[in-house]
């Protein structure tokens, strides 16, 4: 209730898994809820190092990974955009 009245610019998912997904990859928290529900349009942030599959945290509404992997998941971006798995629109 707090997130859609206040309408903050920046929210910070959490570390921890949810029904056996990382929160920073879970499709149904970042888009289907915080965004389409509640109607979130800022960016979507990870905890440090709390991002597993950085390409599955973008599919699923993760704007903004906070360091943690020394440029590991910047290869696997380009790698899925290259191979099709991953839309260039949505980087």
């Amino acid at each position: 209730e707090v997130v859609k009245k206040a309408q903050p610019w920046t929210v910070m998912c959490a570390y921890n898994k949810l029904n056996g997904d990382y929160c920073s990859e879970h499709k149904y928290l970042l888009t289907d809820i915080l965004k389409e529900e509640w109607g979130h349009e800022g960016f979507v942030v990870s905890d440090w190092g709390a991002v597993n599959e950085r390409v599955d945290g973008l599919k699923a509404g993760l704007e903004l990974e906070m360091p943690s992997n020394n440029g590991l998941g910047d290869k696997k971006i380009i790698e899925a955009v290259r191979e099709g798995e991953l839309a260039e629109r949505v980087l």
